[in-house]
């Protein structure tokens, strides 16, 4: 993930975050289809931006890399909040940012007919050091969980 064009100013957050996620398939008798992907970026528990991904399927046992693109362009984050990130900034050198998406899949094996779940993937604590108007980059490492 990385983040450029990040400005606070008067509880107004401004960014532009760039996520790219490997999504694995590991079945060797299921094909997937990902449909209805959301993708929302927090601090804490407060959403900053969200996105969609364009549907994508996966055959059996292959990684699939995929993009999603957020945008904040002054949008209001209540006082507390917007005081936490510039400490945190101050501190650190860094905001840590959440990542959430949350995808219908269908599962679909020879005959069998496509099945739907809800599946999400969720990870926290992603770091981003971000200085003036550089881009800086950080990893991360998401679970599937299917409910």
């Amino acid at each position: 993930m990385s983040v450029s064009n990040l400005n606070l100013s008067n509880s107004l957050i401004s960014a532009n975050w760039d996520l790219r996620f490997t999504v694995r398939n590991p079945n060797k008798k299921m094909t997937l289809y990902y449909d209805d992907i959301a993708a929302a970026v927090f601090y804490d528990y407060v959403s900053l931006s969200d996105t969609t991904v364009p549907p994508f399927y996966q055959e059996k046992r292959v990684e699939t890399s995929q993009k999603a693109g957020f945008a904040s362009s002054g949008s209001y984050v209540e006082r507390r909040v917007f005081d936490e990130m510039n400490s945190e900034r101050d501190r650190r050198g860094s905001i840590g940012f959440n990542v959430r998406m949350v995808a219908r899949v269908r599962f679909k094996a020879g005959a069998w007919r496509a099945r739907r779940s809800a599946g999400s993937d969720s990870d926290s604590d992603i770091c981003l050091s971000y200085a003036g108007e550089r881009r800086v980059f950080a990893s991360l490492s998401c679970r599937v969980s299917t409910k």
